[in-house]
C-alpha cells in the first residue's frame, strides 16, 4: 500500500466492509499477511475466506500499516453496509465488535453514513 489513502487500497483487494473490519479491530497496528490463510484465524473469521484469500495473493508475505478507520463513520457505513449484503445482526455485531442494540441503533439511522 503505497497511496495517500491505504484504506481505499485494501477496499480494492477485499472490498469496502472488509477494509473497513479490519481498520476497525486493527487499525492503527502493524499487520503480517500469511503466503496462505490459515483456516479459523481471526482474520479469516472477520473477513471470509474469499477475502482473506485476495489479501494472501495481494499482500502475502507483507506486513501492512493498517490506517486508522474514521471510527463513527466507519463502523456505521460498515453496519449498513453489512446489512446490504445480508448479513444478520448478530453477524453484524461480531464482525464490528458492537453488540446488537448498537447495531439496530445504528441501522435506524434516517441517512446511512458513506464514507
Amino acid at each position: 500500500m503505497t497511496t495517500a489513502d491505504p484504506l481505499n487500497d485494501l477496499a480494492d483487494v477485499i472490498g469496502r466492509p472488509g477494509a473497513l473490519a479490519l481498520a476497525a479491530v486493527a487499525g492503527g497496528g502493524r499487520l503480517y499477511v500469511p503466503t496462505s490463510p490459515v483456516a479459523g484465524s481471526w482474520l479469516v473469521r472477520l473477513l471470509g475466506d474469499m477475502q482473506v484469500a485476495r489479501l494472501v495473493d495481494r499482500f502475502g508475505g507483507d506486513t501492512l500499516e493498517l490506517p486508522l478507520p474514521p471510527v463513527a463513520a466507519a463502523r456505521s457505513a460498515l453496519v449498513h453496509e453489512l446489512r446490504a449484503e445480508n448479513y444478520s445482526v448478530d453477524e453484524i455485531a461480531d464482525r464490528v465488535g458492537l453488540c446488537r442494540r448498537s447495531v439496530f441503533r445504528i441501522l435506524a439511522e434516517v441517512t446511512p453514513v458513506t464514507l
